[in-house]
């Protein structure tokens, strides 16, 4: 695909190369630089990667690289109408979804009619049914980002909903305090003292009924 078809700026295609890059030297002023030689597809496959992949935000070289693996060296194997036709939702977000659509698409040659329909075709069933009365008159670009925004508020509300269960506390187990003795206790422990008591009676040679010696 030529930068034409791209819609690159013509007079900057070194942006491939990455040159002029070298002159900036804070990443947000290269992001800055090369976002403004994007239009078109390109702009738009920009604009869901830059909301869906955290690394393109942290590293300007990232970010020209990967420019330059999707527009400067395709994707090989199936042909890009293919993989567009097989390519859908699942289980994955509509982020990830957005983010494959678009790299195939750039390189695709489609109109936005058909892509916008291909693309439609690949949300999961409810987000289709949702969408259904949110897509008349729009963009290409516009319903991508609205898919986004209307499948995270959809995971945010069931995430709401449906809570993380809390790990189980096992409550500790007290035996009830013994503040008084059991009447069993009670009788060994007067049985003792009465032979205690006999004992020293014995040993004194004091009289078992009056406690008196001499008798």
């Amino acid at each position: 695909m030529t930068a034409h078809q791209l819609k690159l700026n013509p007079s900057k295609t070194e942006l491939l190369g990455i040159p002029d890059l070298v002159q900036y030297r804070e990443d947000t002023t290269k992001f800055a630089f090369m976002l403004s030689l994007l239009t078109g597809r390109a702009l738009d496959w920009a604009s869901v990667v830059w909301d869906s992949d955290p690394w393109i935000r942290t590293s300007a070289d990232y970010f020209a690289g990967q420019i330059h693996d999707v527009f400067e060296y395709p994707a090989v194997g199936k042909d890009i109408s293919v993989q567009l036709l097989e390519l859908c939702q699942g289980s994955n977000s509509a982020a990830d979804y957005a983010v494959q659509f678009c790299t195939l698409s750039a390189q695709s040659g489609w109109n936005d009619a058909a892509l916008l329909a291909v693309f439609r075709e690949g949300l999961n069933l409810a987000l289709q049914a949702e969408m259904a009365c949110r897509d008349s008159d729009t963009t290409l670009s516009l319903y991508i980002g609205m898919a986004i925004r209307l499948d995270n508020l959809r995971c945010q509300h069931h995430a709401s909903k449906h809570p993380r269960p809390q790990p189980c506390r096992y409550m500790e187990f007290h035996a009830p305090r013994e503040d008084h003795p059991e009447p069993l206790q009670l009788g060994r422990a007067r049985i003792a003292e009465r032979e205690q008591d006999r004992q020293r009676r014995r040993n004194l040679r004091l009289c078992f009924y009056c406690r008196q010696s001499g008798h």
